[in-house]
């Protein structure tokens, strides 16, 4: 039997795998250790180099990349949210504190007279 079987070569790496197996890895769902997806290139499978540069994943690898700026975004939009909830909570602190310290010096200075 006559089966074709083609190559493929990772720039980044220069390793070579058969074409229809790398395919497959490049569709799958790649998780860590602690069974998450991570957002990140997806990695040659021998090494663990990204693959940055691939004319025949180069879908993948400018969707990998938009992945990666939109959980940036969204981290950073956390961060921002965060900081605008502590200087709410802060103010709130702060305006029932206010009072409340001011009747202690008002207290205290009565005290000393």
């Amino acid at each position: 039997s006559n089966v074709l079987v083609r190559f493929i070569q990772l720039e980044d790496c220069n390793h070579v795998f058969e074409m229809s197996e790398l395919d497959k890895w490049m569709d799958s769902e790649q998780t860590d250790t602690n069974g998450r997806i991570p957002v990140g290139p997806k990695v040659c499978p021998r090494c663990s180099v990204p693959i940055r540069w691939s004319l025949r994943y180069g879908n993948v690898v400018k969707q990998t990349l938009k992945d990666v700026e939109r959980v940036k975004r969204s981290v950073l939009q956390r961060d921002e949210e965060t900081k605008e909830t502590v200087t709410h909570l802060t103010r709130e602190i702060l305006e029932v504190l206010t009072p409340k310290l001011q009747q202690s010096a008002l207290h205290s200075d009565c005290t000393k007279l």
